[in-house]
């Protein structure tokens, strides 16, 4: 690529341990395919090693703290208002700044964004269903939460009719 990491040791300054290693620590804008070569020199000779190196992060990825509601299976009546919500971490730095999180019903996404959702099933989603949330982080990292929601018909009662109530005559 077109980055070149430089770097030079000076053995009058730097300690070299004992047994040859020397630990190289690389940032983020490091990542890629990249050559390291090693030269050491005296005033009389020069020997080298190359190595070709592929830098990659370590990802952690995002972490469900606590998620709502919390039983796995959920019942619901056509017209019934419920809301879905989870909490998550990310412990590498700035990841939490850079998560998407979708909620899917039976695998459509019906939203993104935000850690809740606001679900009021119609007559059409009599049923069983799976509502699933996936948190991803930029690097690849995905978690996710479902629950099971099981959607019942509204009862329409008949009238009541009070059959003691005297009737005129």
């Amino acid at each position: 690529d077109d980055t070149n990491i430089t770097s030079s040791v000076d053995f009058n300054t730097t300690t070299l341990y004992k047994n040859g290693t020397l630990t190289l620590t690389f940032q983020p804008s490091h990542y890629g395919l990249h050559t390291l070569k090693v030269v050491a020199n005296d005033s009389l000779f020069e020997t080298s090693f190359t190595w070709n190196l592929d830098i990659r992060w370590h990802n952690n990825p995002p972490q469900l703290q606590d998620f709502y509601p919390l039983e796995s299976e959920i019942s619901m009546t056509v017209g019934d208002i419920r809301r879905f919500s989870i909490n998550c971490t990310d412990e590498d730095a700035g990841d939490m700044n850079n998560i998407s999180i979708e909620w899917y019903l039976d695998e459509t996404l019906l939203f993104s964004g935000y850690n809740h959702i606001d679900y009021i099933p119609t007559t059409g989603d009599v049923g069983t269903h799976i509502l699933n949330v996936t948190v991803r982080d930029w690097k690849g990292g995905v978690c996710g939460h479902e629950w099971t929601v099981v959607v019942e018909a509204k009862q329409n009662l008949p009238p009541l009719i009070d059959f003691n109530k005297s009737t005129p005559n």
